[in-house]
């Protein structure tokens, strides 16, 4: 059971196909509630794939986006957190706004997504999996991306502080650094 955010298009509608075509019942998480449904709609029936709105930044929406999946499916065994966006800036265009929302969609919306479905999987104790979908960006610097840059090494970070934590309880957690 596959939980991934962002899924309704780019990487993640293209990460939510892979897993159905491997046999994976695939919750599609995104902020498009109608956006996620047509998504998973071509992915099957409700049987093999259900879309759920996911505002990531929002706790009590993450809440009730893995609650729908352990309600449609059962539980959650592997998490992608894709859902993100880049607004390419240099330093002195940056507005804290532009810096806000990079962060709560991709820093936060990670940790929250991380968090309530980790709670999940320990509770499931069978182990399972959490998948980042950082940048190359979370250990390059280059210019005109100051917002983008921090939160995809916020992220980065998190794959290794999460990786320890968890690992007790048989959860792997990876980052991919497109």
């Amino acid at each position: 059971i596959a939980f991934v955010t962002g899924a309704a298009s780019g990487i993640g509608k293209a990460i939510a196909t892979r897993l159905a075509a491997e046999g994976a019942c695939v919750v599609v998480a995104d902020l498009d509630l109608e956006k996620a449904r047509a998504a998973a709609a071509e992915l099957g029936s409700a049987d093999v794939a259900i879309g759920v709105a996911a505002n990531v930044a929002d706790a009590d929406a993450v809440q009730a986006a893995v609650d729908e999946a352990v309600l449609a499916f059962g539980g959650v065994d592997l998490v992608v957190n894709n859902a993100g966006l880049s607004l390419s800036k240099p330093l002195l265009e940056t507005t804290v706004a532009d810096w806000d929302l990079q962060h709560n969609v991709m820093a936060k919306g990670s940790f929250l997504v991380s968090r309530e479905t980790a709670k999940v999987m320990k509770a499931q104790a069978m182990g399972g999996d959490i998948v980042y979908i950082s940048s190359k960006n979370s250990v390059f610097a280059g210019p005109n991306n100051i917002a983008y840059s921090a939160t995809k090494a916020d992220q980065a970070h998190q794959v290794r502080l999460l990786a320890v934590e968890l690992g007790a309880y048989g959860v792997r957690v990876n980052g991919v650094n497109p």
